[in-house]
């Protein structure tokens, strides 16, 4: 081992183009201000200029020897070779290597040994050296992780449509999460919604005698009259969760939970027009994790809502028994509040169909003690699982979609709200309609139906919802 001066020696740039992003550089810094550079780099002398050095491995340590100023630095010098990607691999596999990482080595070994579908192995030694470095990658890092890395590829290129800085911005985004499946489940969400728009184009509504949907934010609910509106039953978009890109409109993708809530609130004023003076509205929220704590969006949204003048006339909480699993020091997350605002004392608050055991609602019939116990919120809880969306994405897929949005609530959510608050032929207003579900089950309890959604998508799926078969799709409480 020997010293060398920093500026003899060049990084390597076939290495930087394989590992573009470090997230731990600051880190890295630091150790090696307070340790110095324990191992050595290893380096070769370029061949057209006499005392220059180009590094083999140890990029990091000489950027960070540039940063903290430091003059010489301890290297290896080995016979100069030509440099490869291959080679650079090899340098670094002892490194545990980001997301990001592992997938530009294997999309470097694809693209520089010819892997391609169907190719033979036996006709060709090069196709053959690629296929043994793949199968060391996949001892390495597993096959499963590496084939999701491939998929989450072939997705960037879809969305990005060729350009480098968007796809870069996603494979950092991937390394900060750390979560593959994740990235990749999102991804093809967006993918899917990209395919969807093309098929439906910007706009689309549904204007029917019973059923209206209207492709606009209903902060101006300018169609609906004073007074006339017998239940509101919504489920908001969730924050920071998903970002459907409808513009400034959207919400949920605010700065801050304080400023989602803020807006949320005021969303909500011209509701209290076309409220009737007896009328309630049901609002369906819950909480996240987000940097390592609870948002409180449901109760800072409670709080500001009665400073904004609402009245909260029942809590109710729907408890999921069958809850996605979160991984993380903390409980699954199985609940979600259903906060009942009225803006005057009384109202029309009806609760003796759930007390009739023989009481047809359209759909089911409560004779069933099963089905009753899913219905019965006289002790503020309501029990589920989650929404079974199997049949409305089959259809979906018989008219050429695909089903993205699956953040609903399961059809009993607003019937048990659109049976206490409202009688056959009121309107029922879901300010926030996704693809319908309080719309599907406003129509088979005979009232009549408004909603508002700005994801032309989810409107046409809407439309299916509401046409296919209705089956029994209630989420039985186990």
């Amino acid at each position: 081992m020997e010293k060398v001066k920093t500026n003899c020696i060049q990084e390597n740039q076939i290495t930087n183009n394989l590992y573009k992003v470090d997230d731990q550089f600051e880190d890295f810094l630091k150790s090696i201000e307070l340790d110095g550079i324990l191992e050595p780099l290893i380096i070769q002398p370029l061949n057209d200029k006499e005392g220059e050095y180009e590094v083999v491995s140890g990029n990091r340590r000489l950027r960070a020897a540039r940063e903290l100023n430091l003059k010489e630095v301890p290297v290896v010098i080995q016979e100069t070779k030509l440099l490869s990607e291959e080679l650079s691999i090899a340098h670094q596999q002892y490194r545990e290597k980001k997301p990001s990482e592992i997938l530009r080595e294997v999309l470097n070994i694809k693209e520089r040994y010819g892997l391609k579908q169907g190719v033979r192995s036996d006709l060709n030694p090069k196709v053959k050296k690629g296929q043994e470095l793949k199968k060391k990658m996949v001892k390495k890092h597993s096959k499963t992780k590496i084939d999701k890395l491939v998929k989450i590829d072939k997705y960037l290129k879809v969305l990005s449509k060729d350009d480098p800085t968007v796809y870069d911005n996603e494979l950092h985004r991937l390394d900060k999460s750390g979560s593959i499946d994740g990235t990749r489940k999102r991804l093809e969400k967006k993918v899917k919604e990209s395919e969807n728009r093309k098929k439906v184009g910007d706009t689309f509504e549904i204007i029917r005698e019973k059923i209206k949907v209207y492709q606009k934010s209903s902060e101006n609910l300018s169609e609906i009259n004073d007074n006339s509106v017998a239940a509101i039953v919504t489920s908001p978009p969730y924050y920071d969760v998903r970002d459907y890109k409808l513009g400034k409109n959207q919400l949920g993708h605010d700065l801050s939970a304080d400023d989602f809530v803020n807006r949320l609130v005021s969303h909500f004023d011209d509701c209290k027009r076309v409220l009737r003076k007896n009328g309630t509205m049901w609002v369906v929220i819950g909480d996240y994790v987000k940097d390592y704590g609870y948002t409180a969006v449901a109760e800072k949204f409670l709080v500001k809502m009665l400073e904004n003048g609402w009245i909260l006339h029942d809590k109710i909480i729907w408890v999921k028994n069958n809850p996605v699993y979160t991984s993380s020091n903390r409980c699954v997350l199985a609940n979600e509040f259903i906060y009942v605002f009225k803006k005057n004392k009384f109202v029309h608050y009806d609760e003796s169909w759930v007390k009739n055991h023989q009481e047809n609602i359209g759909f089911v019939k409560l004779g069933n003690e099963k089905l009753k116990s899913v219905f019965d919120f006289r002790d503020n809880i309501v029990k589920t699982n989650v929404a079974n969306n199997y049949s409305l994405r089959k259809e979906c897929e018989k008219k050429g979609f695909n089903l993205t949005h699956d953040a609903t609530f399961p059809i009993s959510i607003p019937s048990i709200a659109i049976m206490t608050s409202s009688k056959p032929g009121d309107l029922i207003l879901d300010p926030f309609n996704g693809t319908g579900t309080t719309g599907q089950s406003t129509l088979h309890l005979g009232r009549k139906y408004i909603g508002y959604e700005l994801n032309p998508t989810f409107i046409k799926q809407t439309e299916i919802r509401i046409d296919m078969p209705f089956e029994d799709d209630l989420e039985i409480a186990a």
